[in-house]
């Protein structure tokens, strides 16, 4: 039982990861008027970019 909460809880770290890279860089391909709707500059965007995965 501990191994399969262990391994759910991998999986999920793991598509947590994914969604964080995946959603980084969709917001590098936004110009500066969109990042603007959404309350960010060109360098706040490239600080989230350049984060590790694991990084909140």
């Amino acid at each position: 039982m501990v191994l399969i909460n262990l391994w759910a809880h991998l999986c999920e770290t793991l598509y947590l990861w994914f969604q964080r890279s995946r959603q980084r860089r969709l917001l590098m391909k936004l110009d500066d008027r969109l990042l603007k709707d959404v309350g960010l500059n060109r360098g706040q965007a490239d600080s989230e970019f350049s984060k590790w995965p694991w990084q909140a």
